[in-house]
């Protein structure tokens, strides 16, 4: 390589001075674009919400034992599914504690209505029959009637031991109510009525086919 003497002419020479020549370099001026770090699917790792599948909860109804919160499962990529929260309900959450839940004395319950005087406890609840007693999967969800005595405006209906939003259930007279049967996997389905926290019988069963 080539070297530039530095030393002027009326100088004492110094042998190291010099520089050394350099080299030009072809710089491209459109360099290869660098590919991005960036996932190709931004929700790949997400949870989805293509189907009902990919939900878990979402149940409607009372705050303490039936209503649960609706949380996604399944994921886009084919990863496995998110965990399913646990416990689900105030109930639940109690029972794992190892204690019960304070009744709510703000909801209406009893068979004495606003402005009624007090008289003796009426008998507990019967469900005698229901009406109709079977029905294939893919027609539900469906209104049942419940015949029996005992039924007042604040009984509450059960359904495969869980009891129906209240404003589900339909309140006719002290022998008819009528309760809608949801989405249920074929089997039997017990349907019982609770008035002044006394349940009724619970041999009464709803098929579905």
């Amino acid at each position: 390589m080539a070297l530039a003497d530095l030393n002027r002419s009326n100088d004492t020479p110094i042998a190291t001075l010099k520089l050394a020549e350099i080299t030009p370099k072809d710089w491209p001026t459109n360099p290869s674009p660098v590919g991005s770090l960036a996932l190709a699917n931004q929700n790949a790792a997400k949870p989805r919400y293509s189907s009902m599948t990919d939900w878990a909860g979402g149940a409607v109804g009372d705050d303490v034992n039936q209503a649960t919160a609706a949380v996604t499962i399944a994921r886009s990529g084919g990863g496995a599914n998110e965990p399913d929260y646990t416990p689900r309900t105030q109930a639940d959450r109690a029972t794992q504690l190892g204690t019960t839940l304070a009744v709510d004395v703000a909801r209406a319950r009893g068979w004495i209505e606003p402005r009624q005087p007090y008289g003796p406890v009426p008998a507990a609840p019967v469900v005698a029959s229901i009406s109709p007693t079977t029905a294939p999967q893919a027609s539900l969800p469906l209104m049942v009637t419940i015949t029996g005595t005992g039924f007042s405006v604040w009984s509450q209906v059960y359904t495969g031991g869980m009891p129906t939003p209240e404003a589900k259930a339909v309140f006719v007279n002290a022998t008819t109510m009528k309760v809608p049967i949801w989405a249920a996997a074929p089997g039997t389905v017990s349907i019982a009525v609770k008035d002044h926290n006394v349940l009724s019988n619970t041999d009464i069963l709803f098929t579905v086919t």
